[in-house]
């Protein structure tokens, strides 16, 4: 097996047979400041998924997904609105270190000389907050008039850069908040996230589901009837005592 062969096979789902999207590691769960979170080979391939990622979110993407205070309006990109649930979306397919490096970040997006300024935006991060190095991932980057400007960014379904390049560039991602997924379920994007979550499984994902759910069900059912019978029991052997 080539080195990209073996690269692209940790790149698949675990099954290898689920259109379910994972996104391997190979990196030590420790970045420093100085190396890139991702690099190389992998920072292909993890873009090339991403790319995949987002054609199929898209695919998926509706008003229930949307924000609500953010309609779509006609002639407006299909990602706008979508920027959280897609964000929380790909952290648990961001695979062993890669996940534990993977923030979902709110926050702004500043342009330019002028610091045009994006507010209310959500991204994904890998790597340490502090370095230059991290990587950005941002799945709804192309509903900002503002990228237009960019040719290196132009035309491009998904921003994958890290943290200095975009600085260089005068593309400044800058975070209020950092959370892990666990840390999201307080959060008003989690129902969103829950529903785009369900819509993507694979098949095999949701019939598994779905049976739990019917056992989690029957099994309420059985535990209220055999109360119900404990407490007839009980009332039958109370007004046999009494008698």
């Amino acid at each position: 097996m080539t080195l990209v062969e073996r690269a692209a096979a940790e790149l698949s789902p675990a099954d290898h047979g689920s259109p379910e999207t994972d996104l391997s590691d190979a990196e030590p769960a420790a970045v420093s400041h100085s190396r890139p979170a991702v690099s190389g080979l992998r920072l292909g391939l993890l873009r090339w998924t991403l790319k995949k990622s987002r054609h199929r979110l898209a695919r998926h993407w509706n008003d229930t997904t949307r924000h609500p205070r953010t309609p779509r309006l006609p002639g407006d990109p299909s990602s706008v609105g979508q920027c959280g649930v897609s964000s929380a979306w790909l952290i648990p397919r961001l695979r062993r270190s890669w996940r534990s490096q993977a923030r979902y970040c709110f926050g702004d997006v500043r342009f330019g000389a002028d610091k045009d300024v994006a507010t209310f935006h959500c991204w994904v991060e890998i790597g340490d907050e502090a370095s230059p190095r991290r990587l950005v991932i941002d799945l709804t980057f192309d509903q900002f008039d503002q990228f237009r400007r960019f040719e290196k960014l132009r035309n491009r379904p998904v921003l994958c850069e890290y943290h200095g390049d975009l600085t260089d560039w005068s593309i400044e991602y800058k975070a209020n908040s950092r959370r892990s997924l666990e840390e999201l379920r307080g959060d008003s994007v989690w129902d969103r996230y829950i529903a785009l979550d369900q819509a993507t499984s694979p098949v095999w994902r949701k019939a598994f589901r779905s049976l739990h759910q019917a056992m989690a069900v029957r099994s309420r059912s059985v535990t209220t009837q055999q109360q119900a019978s404990s407490g007839a029991a009980g009332s039958e052997s109370a007004r046999s005592t009494a008698a």
